[in-house]
């Protein structure tokens, strides 16, 4: 094939975080298009792109070319002072070899970390240093030579120009040609022209491209206003100044620069010169472990592990465990992964020895029987039958990943040790990049256009968030997505400006935006990082992350681990802690017994609110249908309650509960589908399945599984054909072969890893057991967790009520920090009191314990700094009732509390002088009491709410709670599973009520709705409005039914929908519900795993009710929380009693009934 005679070597894309519009993928697709040999990335002062860059353009057959656009101050990079766009130039550099490229990545690291000034800029200082494999282009008009120029300093132009030939060298500076039908750049080039024969300099041609095709021109303009946060329509913005910066062909080059041919023949002469090849020098990069001197590195790893099989196992463990651990060993030692065990061994070490939990896994890791022997995992791998080779393959190698789950609060601990081990320069966290989301593309878009910012959030309402595909496959096109909806279809084909907002929302959907440091992920290098890759660091802040996410940190060779924060396991530690401070009980959550019938008898209850991973309202409905038995089960809970799982949940629980026959596709499949009911659930039963039935080698199964969980056509063709072979050979006919074959593959496609699922399945365990046996211990830990979410606050606190138990206010002489347990009763954290916060309570505590409880609030005053407990502080601490404990009415202590304060100030500057001996009790005798009066109850209950979150001694809708709940579908906590647009009808009292006005001048309302779990905003527009205006009032006792819609989250989690609210279309006074509302009865019941037993025994139990009452029972039935499927209205008509809610709410779960008209 006949290659372009040109090539594009100035190129931005997306990592010139909103300038570029240009993505990696269609980038190099226009290149390879026009036949280009090569293709350059040079982002604006950093190297964010080039590793996608480099894999990307070698996958398109086009040579990747790894360069930066750099910033280059006028004087010293340290010096910074000046306007913005007079104290850098720009200079373009490509890497020409490996020297090159780590030269650059030094340059662009000291941009950041040394030379941030509006910019990351580097000088000449350091360009000298490191100006070795370089080829160095004299860059745009900013560059400091076009730029001399067309200021009228040619002489300082052309000194310029002479600077860099010398310090790059002949042949490795280029003086770049631009043109884009701007007049400074004709003079510009006349210039440079002259320079070239002068000082006989080579030029270049190059287009500064910013996007792909001269139509985006208008997109990437859009993108600049996004980026400025200004209007398109605005005079004085930042632009381009003309539409001519995209990647242009070589004919359109050709004749843009046909007076100077040899300017694109050097793009050539440049590409030839630049041979870095970042897959050649790809290689695993492991720190240096140090071991004791009379070990090898090898010898020690062995030694660890066989001691720790001894721990595990006892002195004399099976063969089987014997053979295993030593395979394991023989294969990592093989493969020189020893030091990459050694170095998470250590840090995990570090962890337990120091009291920082770790969790029991996480992953494949916990297939190796290496890991548990040396403690990284504390899941056997032979008790739940896990394979080594599903962690790491010896057919197939790639570096191990082991990824370590640690207690929330002490994450940071971790990165600190293995800093200060490694060296801190060896050491860093990785960076992460956010993406234009697809409803945040529709509202910058909207915002730059001018867009009526009411039809914007309509577009975002009816846009998802995220579309359901097959696991595996990409969404479709946002433009797909969108015509798909027929009403934005037809608002597009009638509006022009819709049509234009959602095209440009389209081009820029998944274009990156901006970055932030990744939430686990931390690279440890052998030397310093910066010898490999480039840093980053934001101006202003101390800490250093790198440019290369963490895909591509691993893809160099670098060793990247994720480190992260569970606060589960915070919440376990906590709890033990509670447990030994109030009972003196001791346990080690690893050796919990995994038969206690307490805790599988509140997860067949679904009480399972703060247990992990099993606390979701899916996830409770499916613990009713299933009721787990044992930690198989649970594995399985874990397994199954997915996309693409889900679907078998119905078939596995009629399986087990022994209502359809279990059934295996070949007797031999038996041993290992017994555990699932003959349902292949786990990627580790494909494993074996392929193993037993064809012939393969574990690690032969785990190519195959890998080639069925991708889908890819070609290699599972490869391997159909390889396991038919094999299971002929084992006199399996070729039509049962190919059938096996064909079930397998279904179910590889969305099995589960077993290994991750067990290992979680072992937490979500612990979290049962302690919840069931230690209950007080276990809630005050998961309220700590929760210190700072009312919300989470409010549903514990709710369920403690269920429970029977009580959660105490604050108390100054009995509360901790963190939420506690005395006297077999919960008390409220200190530190979760609003305006106190973790400062000041430690500083109670402390003087608390050195000197014994305090006795009045003047006493408090007297012994505590008052400048860290100051007027607020003490405010906050009486009306919360934390100082109850006086003995004094909160109304008494806030009219003495300025008295105190001033008497307590007095007393310390007495004290100061040295006479405080002849003041001595002064203070407190002569302290006045005030009246003993109170604030009245709902003044009480008000500062409760503020204060602590929640209504703690009382709750002004307590008293109706029963009967709200016969005619609300939802409460506050659970409209979030509710689909944006579906009805929900809820109760409680309006805490606050707002009148608007309308454009068109008609009154309308904002309210507040609180009932017993939080707090929803309904809107209530002016046709309502008008009907219901003379009954509404703060303080009212309502239900109100509408539709649910979800504010747009800023989250980065596609599952966080945002904050739900409710678009009212009637509104009823509690007190004229029952007249008005007993004419219903609905029944919510999911069908995922749904018995016919329990369908039977619903119409046993309703037949007792029927004819008692005038309610028609209509039964709901939903495919999840939010899709309904069917609605049957039955013939049967019952009374609202307590006893049918009760029955149907321990049968189907809570707010599973309520009544309506």
């Amino acid at each position: 094939m006949k290659h372009s005679g040109f090539v594009h070597l100035h190129n931005h894309t997306e990592y010139s975080l909103l300038d570029g519009a240009s993505k990696i993928k269609p980038m190099l697709q226009a290149a390879a298009k026009m036949k280009m040999p090569a293709l350059a990335i040079s982002d604006h002062g950093n190297m964010f792109g080039a590793v996608d860059f480099f894999f990307a353009a070698m996958k398109a057959g086009v040579k990747p070319i790894i360069g930066c656009e750099v910033y280059i101050a006028p004087g010293s990079r340290f010096e910074k002072s000046g306007k913005h766009g007079e104290n850098y130039y720009h200079l373009m550099l490509l890497c020409k070899d490996e020297e090159g490229y780590r030269n650059l990545v030094k340059l662009v690291s000291a941009g950041y970390l040394e030379g941030f000034y509006y910019k990351p800029r580097i000088d000449k200082d350091l360009l000298a240093a490191h100006a070795k494999g370089l080829i160095c282009l004299s860059a745009c008009l900013k560059g400091e030579v076009p730029n001399l120029i067309i200021k009228g300093k040619v002489d300082e132009a052309r000194e310029a120009a002479k600077y860099y030939k010398e310090l790059f060298g002949e042949g490795n500076y280029y003086l770049e040609l631009q043109d884009h039908k701007i007049e400074d750049q004709y003079k510009a080039n006349e210039e440079l022209l002259k320079f070239s024969k002068e000082l006989n300099l080579p030029v270049v041609a190059t287009n500064d491209c910013h996007y792909i095709e001269k139509v985006h021109s208008k997109l990437h303009d859009i993108l600049l206003c996004i980026q400025t946060k200004r209007n398109f329509s605005d005079i004085d913005r930042m632009r381009f100044p003309s539409n001519e910066f995209y990647m242009k062909s070589e004919e359109e080059m050709r004749k843009v620069f046909e007076f100077v041919p040899e300017s694109l023949k050097n793009t050539l002469e440049i590409t030839e010169k630049c041979s870095f090849n970042m897959e050649e020098k790809v290689k695993l990069i492991l720190p240096n472990y140090e071991v004791p001197e009379s070990f090898t590195l090898e010898s020690y790893f062995d030694h660890l592990t066989i001691e720790g099989m001894k721990k595990r196992y006892g002195d004399n463990p099976s063969k089987a465990i014997v053979d295993r651990t030593n395979y394991e060993l023989e294969v990592i030692k093989r493969l020189n992964f020893a030091g990459y065990f050694l170095i998470v061994w250590d840090f995990i070490k570090y962890a337990k020895d120091n009291g920082i939990y770790v969790g029991a896994g996480r992953g494949s890791v916990a297939g190796s029987i290496v890991a548990y022997c040396l403690s990284i995992t504390e899941t056997d791998p032979l008790k739940y039958s896990l394979f080594f080779e599903r962690f790491l393959n010896p057919e197939r190698v790639s570096p191990p990943d082991i990824d370590i789950d640690f207690e929330d609060t002490r994450r940071d601990e971790l990165i600190k040790y293995v800093t200060n081990k490694y060296g801190k320069d060896n050491v860093s966290q990785i960076i992460t990049f956010m993406t234009l989301k697809r409803k945040a593309a529709v509202k910058a878009v909207g915002r730059v256009l001018n867009i009526p910012f009411q039809d914007v959030n309509k577009l975002t309402k009816m846009i998802p968030s995220k579309v359901n595909v097959e696991e595996g496959k990409d969404e479709p096109p946002f433009m797909e997505i969108v015509k798909k909806i027929k009403e934005i279809d037809e608002w597009m084909k009638r509006d022009e400006n819709i049509r234009n907002l959602l095209q440009y929302a389209n081009d820029i959907e998944g274009l990156k935006s901006d970055v932030s440091t990744h939430a686990a992920g931390v690279v440890i290098s052998r030397t310093a990082l910066v010898n490999y890759v480039p840093l980053y660091k934001e101006p202003g802040e101390e800490e250093i992350i790198t440019q290369f996410e963490k895909n591509c940190v691993e893809k160099i060779g670098l060793l990247k681990m994720d480190f992260l924060g569970l606060k589960t396991l915070t919440v376990i530690k906590d709890c033990i802690i509670n447990i030994k401070k109030e009972r003196g009980i001791i346990i080690n959550p690893n050796n919990l017994p995994l038969d206690d019938p307490k805790s599988f008898q509140i997860l067949c209850e679904a009480k399972s609110a703060g247990i992990f991973q099993l606390e979701s309202a899916g996830m409770k409905d499916l613990l009713r249908k299933m009721k787990p038995q044992t930690i198989y089960d649970i594995i399985a809970l874990i397994a199954l309650y997915r996309p693409g799982p889900m679907e078998w949940i119905d078939e596995f629980v009629k399986r087990k509960h022994g209502q359809i026959p279990i059934k295996y596709e070949h007797p031999d499949l038996e041993d290992i589908l017994k555990e699932t009911y003959g349902i292949m659930l786990y990627q580790e039963q494909v494993m074996q399945s392929t193993v037993k039935l064809a012939g393969f080698t574990m690690a032969q199964a785990d190519i195959l599984r890998k080639a069925m969980s991708k889908k890819d056509p070609e290699a599972m063709e490869k391997q159909r054909l390889l396991f038919v072979k094999g299971a002929v050979a084992k006199k399996l006919t070729e039509a049962k072969a190919e059938k096996i074959f064909n079930e397998i593959a279904k179910f590889a496609g969305y099995g589960f890893n077993k290994s991750h699922s067990a290992s979680y399945a072992i937490v979500s365990y612990q979290t049962a057991y302690l919840k069931a046996n230690y209950p007080l211990e276990y809630y005050a830990a998961l309220l700590s967790s929760e210190i700072n979410s009312a919300e989470k606050i409010g549903i514990y606190v709710d369920e403690i009520r269920k429970s029977g138990f009580v959660l105490q206010p604050p108390c100054i002489n009995l509360c901790d920090t963190k939420f506690s347990v005395h006297d077999n009763k919960i008390f409220f954290a200190l530190s979760a009191i609003k305006n106190v916060g973790a400062a000041a309570t430690e500083m109670f505590i402390k003087e608390r314990e050195a000197n014994g409880p305090f006795k009045s609030l003047q006493d408090f005053c007297n012994r505590v700094d008052l400048r860290i407990a100051n007027k607020e502080v003490i405010e906050s601490l009486i009306q919360s009732g934390a100082f109850d404990c006086f003995g004094l009415k909160r109304l008494q202590m806030a009219r003495m509390a300025d008295e105190a304060v001033s008497s307590a100030q007095a007393n310390q500057q007495v004290k100061e002088t040295g006479q405080d001996f002849l003041f001595e009790n002064l203070t407190e005798q002569t302290q006045r009491v005030y009246p003993a009066d109170e604030y009245p109850e709902d003044r009480l209950l008000n500062f409760e709410k503020q204060l602590l979150g929640i209504y703690l001694s009382g709750h002004p809708l307590v008293k109706y709670e029963e009967q709200i709940k016969r005619f609300a579908s939802n409460t506050t906590l659970s409209l979030k599973d509710v689909k944006e647009g579906n009805t929900a009808t809820l109760g409680g009292i309006i805490s606050r009520l707002d009148l608007k006005t309308t454009k068109r001048n008609e009154r309308m309302a904002i309210m507040t709705l609180e009932d017993l779990g939080g707090i929803v905003e309904v809107v209530i527009f002016p046709k309502l409005f008008e009907r219901v205006n003379n009954k509404i009032a703060e303080e009212t006792l309502i239900i109100v039914k509408g539709k649910v819609d979800f504010e747009d989250s800023n989250s980065e989690n596609a599952e966080d929908k945002g904050t739900p609210k409710i678009l009212a279309e009637d509104i009823i006074l509690l007190s004229e519900a029952q007249e008005r509302l007993y004419k219903k009865a609905h029944i919510k019941i999911l069908t995922l795993g749904l018995e016919d037993s329990t369908l039977d025994g619903l119409r046993r139990n309703l037949a007792k009710y029927n004819g008692k009452g005038t309610c028609q029972v209509f039964l709901r039935f939903y495919k999840n929380s939010e899709e309904i499927e069917d609605i049957l209205e039955t013939p049967i008509k019952v009374s609202p009693t307590s006893e049918l809610v009760k029955y149907v709410e321990d049968t189907f779960g809570e707010g599973s009934i309520w009544f309506s008209e």
